[in-house]
């Protein structure tokens, strides 16, 4: 479903992002891969689940480690069935926030990313 699941994590370490005080400039803040990686795997449930704006950061991404020559291997095992994710008060046995107010949040982050990833792939075409 994603091609973010398929990439170790450490290779976002290897993206070169040259346009770091631009992004900050105009958004106030950095792009981290990382962050933007796991924000992702936690709102969509380790990838199991279809969400738009996360698909749109997950091609935004490989746009991303293309440019940057990372290539993603296509498996060839078969994958595995998806675990059934935990509610956020399941793994941390504390009360959270409304269901309406974490989606709410959780679609300001993952539509933050994707500016990021979009300003970044901007400035490199600019080049």
């Amino acid at each position: 479903m994603y091609q973010l699941e398929k990439i170790n994590p450490k290779i976002l370490a290897k993206i070169s992002l040259k346009h770091q005080e631009k992004i900050l400039e105009q958004t106030g803040s950095k792009f981290l891969p990382q962050k933007a990686y796991d924000t992702i795997k936690k709102e969509t449930q380790d990838f199991t689940l279809d969400l738009a704006e996360a698909k749109k950061v997950d091609e935004l991404f490989m746009a991303l480690l293309k440019k940057n020559g990372i290539v993603i291997e296509e498996s060839s095992a078969p994958s595995s069935s998806p675990k059934m994710p935990k509610t956020p008060q399941e793994k941390t046995g504390k009360k959270t926030k409304s269901k309406k107010e974490e989606m709410e949040f959780a679609e300001k982050e993952r539509m933050r990313i994707i500016d990021l990833l979009e300003l970044e792939l901007e400035l490199e075409a600019s080049l």
